[in-house]
């Protein structure tokens, strides 16, 4: 059994660094902060209103790390103005989450915020993001926040 959970381990990881991949052919990349449940860094490639890629790597005060990917579609354009254009989009992803206080789990989960492109380089969004652990534990979280990102 162990030797199971270890591969299914590392197959998480490799699944979590291919998803940029789908994306590179964009060119758009954004860098930021993620505020919320957890907190951390974001990294995202492509920009509405196509497909991209949004990858994070969060923690929480208890002792917990987050690592996650996303692939988005832009579901509808909400409002574009002269200040910018707000989008909705949502989309499937996987997780890992790991702890010293809880049980390490790895799962699926789904994705779905409000991105508004305040500028050509400046992006704000807020997410909701339940998740399924699969993988030695199965429960049901929910997580989500605010961030922004700067676009290169």
């Amino acid at each position: 059994m162990k030797r199971i959970l270890r591969r299914s381990n590392l197959m998480m990881v490799v699944l979590l660094l291919a998803l940029p991949y789908g994306a590179m052919a964009q060119s758009d990349i954004g860098l930021g902060i993620y505020l919320g449940n957890p907190t951390g860094m974001t990294l995202k490639f492509g920009s509405p209103p196509s497909t991209s890629v949004d990858l994070l790597a969060a923690w929480r005060l208890d002792d917990t790390f987050f690592a996650q990917g996303q692939y988005n579609f832009t579901i509808t354009t909400l409002t574009q103005t002269k200040e910018g254009t707000v989008y909705l989009y949502g989309g499937p992803g996987i997780f890992l989450r790991s702890s010293s206080r809880q049980s390490d789990m790895m799962g699926f989960s789904g994705n779905f915020g409000i991105d508004w492109i305040v500028t050509r380089h400046l992006e704000l969004f807020t997410e909701i993001s339940p998740k399924i652990g699969l993988i030695r534990s199965t429960e049901l979280e929910i997580t989500g926040g605010i961030g922004f990102r700067y676009l290169f």
